[in-house]
């Protein structure tokens, strides 16, 4: 996997250093849904700010864990999709 160039091998470290994704994505700032604010559809079913950024983080294990760089995708394009779908999920009662 160390074909990207500044691939992080560890990954606790890779997701301290991109929880800025999930912050983004929360937002909106950061997505496909960028207009789209995470933290205000997850008060409106009761999922606080803390609650959304560890479904984010997840996210981010989850990206860690299936992302090849070999594929020609940067991690953070990788990791934004699987971002947003962990919220998603998370909204509509898919996770514990």
């Amino acid at each position: 996997m160390a074909a990207e160039t500044g691939w992080c091998q560890d990954k606790d470290e890779c997701v301290r250093n991109n929880m800025g994704l999930v912050y983004g994505v929360i937002s909106g700032r950061l997505g496909h849904h960028r207009k789209k604010k995470y933290a205000e559809w997850g008060a409106n079913v009761g999922l606080d700010r803390p609650a959304l950024e560890e479904y984010g983080k997840w996210g981010l294990e989850e990206a860690w864990s299936g992302f090849d760089p070999e594929r020609g995708t940067q991690f953070s394009t990788y990791a934004v999709r699987i971002i947003e779908q962990k919220l998603t999920d998370s909204m509509v009662g898919e996770m514990p």
